[in-house]
């Protein structure tokens, strides 16, 4: 299912999201390991599509947060991005990742976050630069 990200006003948006989270639920509630063979991108790329409609509509969606929530990436760039603040919902999945821990603690909070030291302390460099803010 390739999602159409032209439109004309935020309604649309909503409902390609709505369609995404549809989608989703039926993939939980009817799993089948054939659904995904008719796709006509991979996952990743479908989520990647997702969050542009996301950053379009350019506010927090509730419906949406369970589905990114536990991605660091998509918990990260919702944060900075959409909320333009501290999410605590994705705090935990963000904390779990050396990149995006060091970069919520430097663009999000905008200094020490100590929930997210253990992952950045993996990386030296992130480490160093991250005991400077």
């Amino acid at each position: 299912m390739k999602l159409n990200i032209l439109f004309e006003n935020q309604d649309e948006v909503i409902k390609q999201i709505d369609a995404w989270i549809a989608k989703q639920y039926q993939k939980q509630v009817y799993s089948n390991p054939l659904d995904d063979m008719d796709d006509e991108f991979g996952e990743d790329e479908l989520e990647d599509e997702l969050f542009d409609l996301i950053k379009k509509l350019n506010r927090p969606y509730p419906p949406i947060e369970p589905y990114i929530k536990n991605n660091p990436k998509y918990a990260y760039y919702y944060a900075r991005d959409i909320i333009k603040g501290r999410w605590p919902e994705g705090e935990d999945a963000i904390k779990q990742d050396v990149y995006y821990a060091y970069h919520y603690a430097e663009g999000v909070i905008k200094g020490r976050w100590p929930e997210g030291e253990d992952a950045i302390k993996q990386d030296a460099e992130y480490w160093n630069r991250y005991k400077k803010l």
